[in-house]
């Protein structure tokens, strides 16, 4: 009976640690659904402790759920990559529309005034 209460309590600190994952990153049950195969009726009640998991379930839950915080990470990385890249153009190139350096703007206000 120990064994078994012992596995039952890994079972839900997996569980907590799974659902911790989940909100952190804000993965969708859906998307974990379609990773894994089964139905999302079936994982979120596993996931919210309605139906009683096993152990192969709960590893094809952690690697979907693996799987899909590294897909996270690096669209997250790659955006702020493109976003330093942007500033980066944006400070060593002047725009040719700053009123105060622009040779347009100048001769635009010439021509207006004859």
């Amino acid at each position: 009976m120990d064994t078994l209460q012992k596995e039952q309590l890994d079972v839900n600190e997996q569980l907590k640690k799974l659902k911790a994952e989940i909100r952190r990153y804000r993965i969708p049950i859906l998307k974990l659904s379609e990773d894994i195969g089964y139905p999302a009726a079936l994982v979120s009640d596993i996931i919210f402790l309605r139906k009683k998991p096993d152990m192969r379930m709960l590893r094809k839950i952690e690697i979907a759920l693996n799987n899909s915080i590294k897909d996270i990470v690096v669209a997250q990385n790659k955006s702020n990559r493109q976003a330093s890249s942007y500033e980066l153009k944006r400070l060593k190139y002047p725009t040719q529309y700053d009123k105060g350096k622009s040779e347009v703007v100048e001769e635009l206000g010439r021509k207006l005034k004859r």
